[in-house]
């Protein structure tokens, strides 16, 4: 698991004492996150950063003079203040981050429109890709077209991820982390406690969820049966505990979602969800106000023993997002940087839910956990990811969502399953040494790389070496 060496990659490149990051976003608030993250990193360098947010709205994909018309719209405003003007003619490194190949036709006019007020030296252009991100030949020739048209005398291009040539993740900064240790109890009950939420955790296990695919409902109900599983080999006491899952739900569309998860969990003995002996109440939250949508039992429940739903379908603030990563036993994440948070805040890899466009990433995942040597690693993380997924070379999206139970692939006489208590005993194996492989992952840290990469380009020039990455 080595990272590309690009300690000297830079060394072509001009100083310079400024950055403008130009910072596309397409949908939701990662690309967002994603600019905020490289803006920070670069700030720690002392340099002076200037971040041009610029939304290109998905609706508008194919309709390419509307997208240029809203990227020129929101440029204008975005570069006629002092700082903007002091960034650019301070001849800056330029970095784009993400960059959507699909959406290529829209940053020839953010340049132009730049160059139209303050001319930009085009000399330096550091382009940062999300995880594991791969074009089709459509994207990938507008991108080509791009780079010539942008006439930039020096592009260099990173790729996000853990395999071999990228450069890592975008950990939290340590002064985030602190914060978050130091406050994550407090910040949960102020929450919880405005919104009359009772999550009661010194007898409850807390299990964190953000999904954002359109179909969550069995992405949450394989969530809940591989957690339970997996939690009784941290420690076979939490079975006998309650459990409360929260899911923050970005898309609203799955109205009876609240329903079916109650039917498989309590009710539906033939689904392979359904947990006996086990109460389950589902709550939801929207427009900050909580209700009891439904509560089911099925026959011969222990008294307590229940499982608490809460289905978010609101956003909530980032700061309490990330006490709910701190707080929880296990957590589910998607995309970039939720899956970067859980790594910085949890040192651990989070269970994962799989959309499309991150296929490559996931099967370079389960290809660097097969190359671990440690055995059934890559089934136990096979079993972690689950949602729609495209196998390499083909036009297929197919669901994936692998029991804990399914995971050993050696049974004797044909048996294609474990008991409940086999496959306990086997994760709880696996988890004696995923750590090992799951420390290499935390430490491949992307700021590291992007400064090593970057101070050749600005001379070295650290004005608060207090916070420099060591």
């Amino acid at each position: 698991m080595n990272l590309l060496n690009i300690s000297t990659i830079g060394r072509e490149f001009s100083p310079a004492e400024s950055i403008l990051i130009i910072n596309p976003i397409n949908a939701g608030g990662g690309d967002r996150s994603t600019g905020l993250k490289v803006k920070a990193c670069f700030e720690t360098m002392g340099c002076l950063t200037k971040l041009l947010p610029i939304k290109l709205p998905v609706e508008f994909k194919n309709n390419i003079n509307e997208l240029c018309n809203r990227a020129i719209t929101q440029t204008e405003q975005l570069i006629l203040d002092d700082h903007s003007r002091s960034v650019i003619r301070a001849e800056p490194l330029v970095v784009i981050t993400p960059l959507n190949k699909a959406y290529c036709t829209a940053i020839k006019p953010i340049f132009d429109t730049i160059d139209k007020h303050i001319p930009l030296k085009k000399d330096q252009l550091l382009i940062i890709n999300e995880m594991a991100y791969q074009p089709d030949e459509k994207e990938t020739a507008l991108y080509q077209e791009l780079l010539k048209s942008l006439q930039f005398s020096h592009v260099k291009e990173c790729t996000l991820g853990f395999e071999q040539s990228q450069i890592g993740y975008m950990k939290l900064p340590d002064s985030e982390l602190a914060e978050i240790n130091q406050n994550y109890r407090a910040g949960i009950k102020k929450f919880c406690d405005g919104l009359n939420i009772d999550i009661n955790t010194e007898n409850n296990l807390l299990f964190f969820s953000y999904l954002s695919s359109d179909k969550p409902s069995e992405c949450a109900l394989n969530f809940i049966k591989n957690s339970r599983i997996e939690v009784q080999a941290v420690d076979k006491r939490h079975q006998n505990k309650g459990f409360h899952y929260v899911f923050v739900v970005r898309d609203h569309s799955d109205k009876q979602m609240a329903v079916w998860m109650a039917n498989n969990l309590a009710l539906w003995e033939n689904s392979s969800y359904y947990i006996p002996g086990t109460s389950v109440r589902i709550f939801c939250l929207a427009n900050n106000k909580l209700k009891l949508e439904l509560e089911k039992s099925n026959e011969h429940c222990p008294k307590g023993r229940c499982i608490n739903i809460y289905l978010v379908y609101q956003a909530i603030p980032m700061p309490v997002f990330r006490y709910f990563i701190a707080l929880s036993t296990f957590g589910a994440m998607t995309g970039d940087n939720s899956f970067w948070e859980y790594l910085s805040i949890k040192k651990s890899l989070p269970y994962y839910e799989m959309q499309p466009w991150k296929s490559e990433f996931v099967e370079g995942w389960w290809k660097l956990a097969e190359a671990s040597g440690i055995p059934n690693l890559k089934a136990f993380y096979q079993a972690r990811c689950f949602g729609e997924w495209q196998p390499f070379g083909k036009w297929s999206f197919p669901r994936h969502f692998l029991s804990m139970t399914k995971i050993n692939k050696d049974l004797p006489g044909g048996k294609k399953e474990m008991t409940e208590q086999e496959t306990v005993a086997l994760v709880k194996e696996i988890t004696k040494r995923k750590h090992e492989f799951e420390a290499k992952m935390f430490a491949q840290d992307a700021r590291r790389t992007l400064q090593a990469l970057c101070r050749p380009v600005l001379g070295c020039r650290i004005v608060n070496p207090g916070v420099v990455l060591k």
